[in-house]
């Protein structure tokens, strides 16, 4: 029997959990990316700075983007 989808068979909990951490915070990153006007080193530089800051400090950090991305209008949110 040919499985079409052998990535299937390694999808385990540390892949599904890492792939749901990219879709809690995508919108965060999304924020930085406005705040920035879209500069790739500007957005760079503020990813850095999250990467710097200690786990709780970079949660609090990323929900308070999550936030500010939430209340912004339709037409900005990119």
């Amino acid at each position: 029997v040919f499985d079409t989808a052998p990535a299937h068979r390694s999808l385990n909990n540390a892949k599904l959990s890492t792939i749901a951490s990219y879709h809690q915070w995508l919108p965060a990153f999304q924020q930085i990316w406005v705040e920035v006007d879209n500069d790739l080193s500007r957005f760079y530089e503020r990813v850095q700075q999250l990467a710097d800051l200690g786990v709780s400090e970079r949660t609090l950090a990323l929900e308070v983007l999550l936030v500010e991305q939430s209340s912004m209008p339709p037409s900005i949110t990119p």
